[in-house]
């Protein structure tokens, strides 16, 4: 891997202190929101959760900034996305194209994933438990769903996802889980069970979800951006472009 000089922009006592704020923002944020869904008060929630999400948004771009093109624009362009998806949930009359939003994120979270850790034949065994996972998950929903076209965007969807842990699972695994950036596995499955969550509610029409789906949301985020600023320092150290 080719080599460059390391850079710093920020001193590693004032990074630390700049993510502490950012994991306090978090937990903030994350009580204001769970309080806003709990009293039904959407008036607080619909900026709030935009808020939140832009902040790791501007973080992914923030924190990728050095690493090579593929992997700065998969990261960037994920957090991004899931950003638009919410911006339209919450903020606009066109919350149901959000799917399409959150769909290509979890493509861009498979393309960086892969960037880190290439497929590997060995992989496969990693990928039946996820599967099981979802084929259980299917055979509990789809009977709920009398729409074909809509039973056929969930069995897509839930591919997309499924891969996207999958490709975190491996990434995590193989980069060694006493490592800092295996906060990928927490993120990535957080939010699978987020989405999985998400979705029974839509075909249960309740709201039963609700206030799971938010508790487990904003760790994910938070989990996948500490994975980043792991990597950031990783490159920061060894004067490599990732």
């Amino acid at each position: 891997m080719r080599k460059f000089p390391a850079k710093r922009t920020i001193s590693p006592p004032t990074k630390s202190a700049v993510h502490g704020l950012q994991v306090f923002a978090s937990l903030a944020f994350f009580v204001v929101i769970l309080l806003a869904k709990s009293n039904g008060n959407e008036s607080v929630s619909r900026w709030a959760i935009p808020a939140f999400v832009g902040m790791w948004a501007l973080d992914a771009a923030w924190t990728s900034w050095t690493w090579s093109g593929a992997a700065r624009w998969t990261w960037t362009g994920a957090f991004a996305l899931v950003f638009s998806g919410d911006f339209l949930i919450n903020l606009t009359p066109w919350g149901k194209f959000s799917a399409v939003s959150f769909a290509l994120a979890h493509s861009l979270f498979i393309g960086q994933y892969l960037l880190v850790r290439p497929f590997r034949i060995r992989q496969i065994a990693w990928l039946l438990p996820v599967a099981a996972a979802s084929v259980a998950y299917l055979a509990w929903t789809l009977p709920l769903i009398p729409q074909q076209s809509i039973a056929i965007t969930l069995c897509a969807y839930l591919v997309v996802l499924s891969v996207m842990l999958w490709r975190a699972i491996c990434t995590a695994l193989e980069g060694g889980l006493r490592s800092r950036g295996a906060w990928i596995l927490p993120g990535a499955t957080l939010f699978y069970v987020v989405d999985l969550m998400v979705c029974r509610g839509a075909a249960e029409g309740s709201t039963h979800w609700v206030i799971r789906t938010w508790i487990c949301y904003p760790a994910a985020l938070v989990c996948l951006g500490i994975s980043a600023w792991h990597r950031a320092s990783v490159a920061r150290r060894t004067g490599e472009r990732r």
